[in-house]
Parts: C-alpha cells; structure tokens; sequence
C-alpha cells in the first residue's frame, strides 16, 4: 500500500538509539538531524505495520526510513542537492567585491 502526501510535508531525524531501533539508522546514511527533508511519500506493508517515509539524504540517495526516526517540521526544504550548493558556493567565491 502506497500513500503520498501532499508538497511541502517537511520532517527532521531525531534518530531513536538501542537494540530495538529500527533500520535503516539515517544518521548512519547520508541524513542530519539539523537540516529538514522533504517526503516523497509513504509506504506501508498494512495498516497495522509499522511506516516508513520516502526520503531523499544529502548524497541524492533515495531511502525508506522508519517513520519512528521522523518528526515534522514547519522549516522549508530547500530543494537543493549537494552539487547545487557546491556551486552556489563557488559563485560566491569567484564574485567581484564591492
């Protein structure tokens, strides 16, 4: 069963920690738990089963991770990938000043 969201449903990882935590760990993978990431959608085997949230990490990787690690938040996502800010970083750089 595949449930999507509507634009602009942004979470932040707060990572739950121990033996029973579920995989996979995001801190572990490419996630922050300071920047807000926005969901691509749901996925959920049953309504009784645990879901996980179709997320995008900061190296462009696609991961489904256990909605349990997810809270909302109301910052904006920006929807920039790591080569868009390297590049906007090197404008900056290269920019005459004043």
């Amino acid at each position: 069963m595949s449930i999507f969201l509507k634009d602009g449903v942004a979470v932040k990882i707060q990572q739950l920690e121990g033996q029973f935590a579920p995989r996979p760990l995001p801190l572990e993978n490419g996630f922050r738990p300071d920047i807000p990431y926005e969901v691509l959608g749901i996925y959920s085997a049953s309504e009784s089963a645990e879901a996980f949230l179709i997320l995008r990490n900061d190296r462009d990787e696609m991961w489904f991770i256990s909605n349990r690690h997810c809270r909302i938040t109301d910052i904006p996502v920006a929807h920039l990938s790591l080569a868009d800010l390297e590049a906007d970083t090197n404008e900056l750089k290269s920019a005459p000043r004043a």
